[in-house]
């Protein structure tokens, strides 16, 4: 998904550095995401994660899933579950690993952004996320849907994610995460 200019030129509507409006998430796999989340949510801020069950998506889903849960201080996200598929191409075990260790060298939009946003405005968020080659210079983009999951109904105790990784060259391009 392009960013900044880039991205109002393909007709995306950038809602600050990085971040993308949910509507402008058109492929099939964000779309059963989202669904499935609403679906579940009911009139409630958000479902409780004992709702969210894996069955009920698509099996090719799932591969790209993270599961992260928000830490005691609610100032930080553990992974919790990486979907295999997303491990592969990270090359490493994300399980038990803090979002901010994983912060893309210092962009604007990092995996810990897009999941304290979430879990502050307790809505869907579209992210853009830069990732970073051995190189040190921004690779490729993530696009990703976080969605929160609230066990009290009232702030988010888990983020689910959904990563498009459309376009990723799995074997051929190492990734470094600081």
């Amino acid at each position: 998904m392009p960013r900044g200019s880039e991205a109002i030129q393909h007709g995306l509507s950038i809602i600050d550095e990085g971040f993308v409006s949910v509507a402008d998430l058109h492929s099939r796999e964000f779309q059963i995401f989202l669904k499935y989340w609403h679906l579940i949510k009911g009139k409630r801020l958000a479902p409780p994660f004992v709702e969210f069950d894996f069955l009920k998506l698509p099996p090719e889903l799932v591969p790209n899933i993270l599961l992260s849960e928000v830490d005691a201080d609610g100032d930080d996200f553990v992974i919790g579950f990486c979907g295999p598929d997303l491990a592969e191409h990270f090359g490493s075990v994300l399980e038990g690993r803090s979002t901010r260790g994983l912060n893309g060298n210092g962009q604007a939009c990092s995996l810990h952004t897009a999941h304290s946003r979430t879990a502050d405005e307790m809505v869907p968020i579209a992210a853009c996320i830069p990732l970073t080659g051995i190189s040190g210079r921004p690779q490729e983009t993530a696009n990703i849907l976080l969605l929160p999951l609230s066990e009290d109904g009232i702030g988010a105790d888990k983020i689910i994610s959904y990563v498009e990784c459309a376009g990723w060259s799995w074997r051929s391009i190492w990734w470094r995460f600081k």
